[in-house]
């Protein structure tokens, strides 16, 4: 009867080094698969990803953040636009040097309204692949950003 009881304790510990093992694995996996670009059903990116600023469109003349011009110096005020959602529902969005908090509704796969809290009212969000295109409800002001690349 002792030697049944050894033994069976002999496999737990064996079966309970193996369950270790495979949980430690399985750990490392999602771990490693947890990095890199986030991107929905249809491929594109996320709009909890980490964007950075790329050009504007205000009444048809486009302003690239590449350009050294003093009209893209002026609409930023020498401080790039920045936008973050850190979650579904809450965003931040910065122009000029100063915060404007928003929320965020989800209108589809890519599609977004965002209603902020002040003067800016509401944008619609689309995004395309790894650029996200903000435009004011009239139309006439687009913003662009693009996926932060590392």
């Amino acid at each position: 009867m002792k030697q049944t009881v050894i033994k069976i304790g002999r496999n737990m510990g064996r079966c309970m080094k193996g369950a270790l093992l495979c949980c430690m694995f399985l750990s490392l996996c999602l771990l490693c698969g947890c990095g890199g670009k986030k991107t929905d059903a249809g491929g594109n990116a996320v709009i909890q990803s980490e964007w950075e600023f790329a050009e504007s469109t205000i009444n048809g003349s486009t302003l690239n953040v590449e350009d050294d011009s003093a009209a893209m110096k002026e609409f930023t005020a020498d401080v790039t636009p920045t936008f973050e959602c850190s979650d579904d529902m809450h965003c931040v969005f910065t122009l000029n040097g100063k915060y404007h908090d928003g929320t965020v509704t989800e209108e589809g796969t890519g599609r977004y309204r965002i209603d902020f809290y002040d003067k800016y009212k509401s944008f619609l969000v689309e995004i395309v692949g790894e650029r996200m295109t903000f435009r004011n409800e009239k139309g006439n002001v687009s913003l662009v950003f693009k996926i932060k690349q590392d």
